[in-house]
């Protein structure tokens, strides 16, 4: 039979259980002892219908929810009453079917809420542990969308609230929309599976998870329904009820306001480790015999899941086969078919680990260390400045490898989770829809996008660009000059100007989920475009597959690899650094690299391809990668210079990949600080976060030379969703960029808002400053601010400033003033921030008139030491 899944409705009496009160979120995985016996509240399900729209009721243990009318009245929701224009409607113990309720000349229809009835087996029915923890499970990745659909919404409106002129009322109503029908989607199949499935088998912590959805999950559905049908009428509305609006607006989307809270528990829910909630009978193990009453299904499941990977990893990655890069195949493991509780419990039975060397290990201590390991009967790839071997091991033995061995630089086995590891719950997450063209190009080993290169470092002559009064704010935001008190709104910051110097020399290394090579902005005339996408036996591990099988997914498979990406976000990234349109550095040469693949869950056909997560193979494969190149072009010119872009993070999660990536990132960093290249970080956008909860942004230092951006919204006030730094604690925030609305031309759906977008600004805005030579060859002499050339960040960060004044400065999550909201700023217009040190920017001239930049700040003694004309280069 084939899956399938109805929406009812229900009534009060499909399930009984015993009366507790509502837990509080639990962030714990459920332990060895966590799985006795649960009670869960009565089950509770009824909606009403006020006004003419539909609202759930909430639980009995919850607190009352309020919503505003659109006559700016507000109803009180109970469990058993309406509070509505001063009268109170009692709603019936037992709604079996929709009944109208009056009183006092209000009226109300209450009826069961629906409820979506989970997917069937292949044998028809749905009972047992198996089928409840793959129902759970499979509503994983539609808790993931709705959390990040809401945590959008709550960002704009935020703006909304503030009174900016960003969000239409309109379009937020159809943010809140969108974002109310992905939650109602999930509270639905929470409520058919609580109807089907008795749950008394969940831990404590799983059984918290399952009800902080449920339950913030229909208050926030509430607020949204009412606040969407407000401001669909918003012009309409008098002024005093706009103003409602806007005040509601606020209430809801503040720190622990209705939407952050649901964000959180939707992500919490995401995160939670279902999988370990399976008791170990429901699924076969070499050390125990299922219980053949429950799990011969979930017995050929596994099997046919272990299958499937293995076919699917041995097919040939025909887009790749000139990778220069030898990759090895991961060794089965008998655990492909096993709960990861079952294996991270066992140090005797085997898991395939991923180790790496350090870099210039010689090749002679690698083998010699693989015979001593196993013999060489793991796969082996010896390059000559680093070596990786992935092999089977228990966990004893690895534990005790890098103490042995000191030489290594990892030693990591994936433990199956399932969860991403994008930058929180903006638009800018990475999202996967694929979309293979005929006319990618990728860059595989010495495979390059030739265009003219050019042979010299030589400047050519600069000229001002026009002046463009129709750029996007984000551009004349950062080419708007400092001003002293009182200050400007950036809504008047003059037209957005810069001279086409564009970057030219400088190579900017994006690296991201994908890009669009078809994109005009990133043609390859005139300059450098390269491309590069890692194998899948980088990209994916046996358990990461296997875990996602576990969940109803049996016939989910790697898909071939290739460097697109439907939803566009790196295509984003490289566009606003360096894209030949509209980016911020049109000349400069582009490298992106793609540190992810794609997997497919087979359920339907032409179901969208999503994104694997970050695993520390492939990302030390294009960390190496990016420095053999950089290597290479400082042979060849040693004043070459480069950019390199992350516009993501990763949770350090002692269970997940975050220690291992961690451990790759200090001698990575401590390559760029030698050779003084910047690393641009997105700061994040999970503000109930800190920096030195993600990595590499914990390791942002003042003074090294990663620079973590942070983002403002288009009046220069701070973009709420960032993820601050935390004083005391590792990280430290650089500077701020435009966030809201920096729109590109990309594949996939319009995300366009987050910290992302503010990194790759800056990223394209160093490419500027490194081309823009005057700046180093002539600079203003400020012993306190060094040339580009000598810390580029420094010199960045100098000339940064605060666009709103100092007691408009707002306060983190702990309730510290923060210090500043630098934004950016390339210099073009002058640098009145350092009066006593003006810089010397010079210019082509323009027919007969020669023009420099700072000479308009000059003060008199220093214009008669540099002249305009004597600046000029030519």
């Amino acid at each position: 039979m084939s899956p399938s899944s109805t929406v009812r409705s229900l009534s009060e009496g499909d399930v009984t259980s015993t009366m507790i009160s509502s837990p509080p979120a639990s962030s714990q995985s459920p332990g060895a002892g966590d799985h006795g016996q649960v009670h869960f509240p009565p089950f509770f399900a009824v909606d009403a219908t006020i006004d003419g729209t539909a609202y759930h009721l909430p639980h009995p243990d919850q607190p009352p929810v309020e919503v505003l009318l659109l006559d700016g009245s507000t109803a009180q929701l109970f469990a058993g009453k309406i509070i509505l224009r001063g009268q109170t409607l009692e709603i019936p113990s037992n709604v079996p079917s929709s009944q109208p309720i009056a009183v006092g000349g209000q009226s109300i229809t209450v009826q069961p809420s629906e409820y979506k009835e989970p997917e069937k087996s292949d044998d028809g029915h749905n009972g047992g542990g198996g089928g409840l923890f793959a129902a759970v499970g499979g509503l994983i990745g539609a808790a993931g969308s709705a959390s990040k659909s809401v945590g959008s919404a709550a960002a704009d409106a935020v703006h909304f609230a503030s009174g900016g002129a960003g969000t239409a009322a309109g379009s937020l109503a159809g943010s809140f929309s969108g974002a109310a029908n992905g939650v109602s989607g999930v509270v639905s199949s929470l409520n058919g599976i609580q109807k089907t499935f008795p749950l008394d088998r969940l831990s404590k912590a799983g059984m918290d998870s399952f009800l902080r959805v449920q339950n913030l999950g229909r208050s926030s559905i509430d607020t949204m329904q009412s606040m969407g049908k407000l401001l669909g009428q918003f012009d309409s509305l008098t002024p005093d009820i706009q103003q409602k609006v806007r005040d509601g607006v606020g209430k809801i989307s503040k720190p622990g306001g209705d939407l952050l809270k649901a964000v959180e528990a939707l992500k919490a829910f995401e995160d939670f480790p279902w999988d370990a909630e399976t008791p170990k009978t429901e699924l076969p193990s070499p050390t125990a015999t299922p219980d053949p009453s429950r799990s011969a299904d979930n017995t050929k499941s596994a099997e046919k899941s272990a299958t499937t990977f293995k076919q699917s990893s041995q097919n040939p990655i025909s887009t790749q086969s000139s990778r220069d890069i030898a990759s090895s195949s991961v060794k089965s493991s008998s655990t492909s078919a096993t709960s990861s509780s079952a294996a991270s419990t066992s140090t005797a039975q085997p898991l395939t680990y991923f180790i790496a060397t350090k870099w210039d290990n010689p090749i002679a201590t690698f083998n010699q260390f693989v015979q001593e390991l196993d013999g060489g009967a793991g796969k082996a790839d010896a390059q000559e400045h680093r070596q990786t071997y992935t092999t089977s091991l228990n966990a004893s033995q690895a534990e005790s490898l890098q103490a042995k061995y000191p030489f290594l630089l990892v030693v990591y086995t994936d433990k199956g989770q399932v969860g991403d590891v994008g930058l929180g719950d903006d638009k800018e997450i990475f999202h996967a829809i694929p979309r293979q063209r005929r006319n990618e190009i990728i860059a595989s080993g010495s495979d390059v996008l030739h265009a003219e290169e050019k042979s010299s470092d030589k400047l050519s002559p600069r000229q001002l660009l026009p002046e463009d009064p129709n750029a996007p704010y984000w551009k004349k935001m950062i080419s708007s000059p400092f001003r002293q008190p009182p200050l400007q709104p950036p809504s008047m910051d003059p037209p957005y100007l810069v001279d086409d110097s564009g970057g030219e020399g400088v190579t900017i290394y994006v690296l991201d989920d994908g890009f669009d090579l078809s994109q005009p902005d990133l043609d390859n005339s005139q300059r450098t475009v390269e491309s590069f996408f890692v194998s899948n036996d980088d990209a994916f591990t046996e358990a990461y597959m296997a875990d996602i099988r576990k969940f109803g997914r049996n016939d989910a498979h790697v898909v071939d690899a290739h460097i697109g990406a439907h939803d566009g976000h790196g295509t984003k990234m490289a566009t606003i650094a360096g894209g030949k349109l509209h980016g911020l550095a049109p000349k400069a040469n582009l490298y992106l690299f793609k540190i992810k693949g794609h997997w497919n869950s087979g359920r339907i056909p032409r179901e969208p391809d999503k994104l694997g997560k970050i695993q520390p193979k492939a990302l030390i494969t294009v960390l190496d990668k990016l420095r053999l190149h950089v290597n290479e072009r400082l042979r060849a010119n040693k004043e070459a210079k480069s950019v390199i872009n992350m516009s993501w993070g990763v949770d350090i999660d002692p269970n997940g990949a975050g220690p291992a990536i961690e451990a790759l990132f200090p001698e990575f960093l401590a390559w760029c600080e030698k050779f003084k290249i910047p690393i641009v970080l997105a700061a994040g956008n999970e503000p109930d976060k800190n920096l030195h909860d993600k990595i590499p942004q914990k390791l942002g230092t003042k003074n090294n030379v990663i620079i973590t951006v942070g983002g403002v919204e288009p009046d220069g006030t701070l973009f709420l969703s960032t993820t601050l730094e935390e004083r005391g604690q590792a990280g430290s925030m650089s500077v701020y960029a435009p966030a809201r609305d920096v729109v590109v031309p990309a594949p996939g759906q319009g995300f366009h808002t987050g910290t992302s977008q503010a990194a790759a600004i800056v990223s394209g805005l160093l490419a500027y400053y490194y081309r823009n030579t005057e700046m180093d060859a002539l600079f203003h002499g400020n012993p306190d601010v060094p040339r580009p050339r000598e810390d580029i960040k420094k010199f960045l960060t100098a000339h940064a400033w605060t666009r709103i004044s100092e007691n408009r400065l707002p306060n983190d999550h702990l309730g510290n003033r923060l210090d500043n909201l630098d934004v950016v700023y390339n210099l073009v217009r002058g640098d009145p921030a350092h009066a006593d040190f003006p810089c010397a920017v010079g210019f082509q001239r323009r027919g007969a008139e020669p023009v420099s930049a700072c000479s308009l700040m000059r003060s008199t003694t220093i214009s008669q030491v540099v002249s305009a004309s004597a600046i000029s280069v030519q």
